[in-house]
């Protein structure tokens, strides 16, 4: 999607990976992102090292999703749990931040409707306890 967007959100996701050295770790800290859509809607994301958690408006399978939208998903992507017009969890194995990074920003675009040249977000980082 937008380049701009990637370099945006890849530091914030950076900081989720920070000590982590394998798929095992437990996370240290969860990435909130949160935007508005053209429309109005707000919609979020959450980050974590090999997750995705966010909004999920629709009642529609979240796996076909991704897939009827042309999301670029990490080979071994799969749904960890979700609840129709709630949320939506997604695992995969750590990969590294930018790919992270390019999965939230075509999440943002492909899936929640935000305009890849104008959405603008709201981070923060909240640490978790071990």
């Amino acid at each position: 999607m937008g380049d701009k967007m990637v370099d945006e959100i890849e530091p914030s996701v950076a900081e989720v990976y920070k000590g982590i050295k394998s798929s095992d770790d437990p996370p240290t800290a969860c990435c909130t992102l949160e935007s508005i859509t053209p429309s109005g809607s707000e919609v979020w994301i959450q980050v974590m090292p090999g997750t995705v958690n966010m909004g999920y408006p629709f009642d529609s399978d979240p796996l076909e999703m991704l897939r009827n939208q042309c999301v670029d998903t990490p080979s071994d992507l799969y749904l960890v749990e979700w609840s129709a017009n709630e949320y939506a969890t997604f695992g995969f194995k750590n990969i590294a931040a930018r790919d992270h990074a390019a999965l939230v920003d075509e999440l943002f675009v492909r899936v929640l409707g935000c305009d890849e040249k104008q959405y603008t977000l709201n981070v923060s980082i909240e640490p978790l306890d071990p």
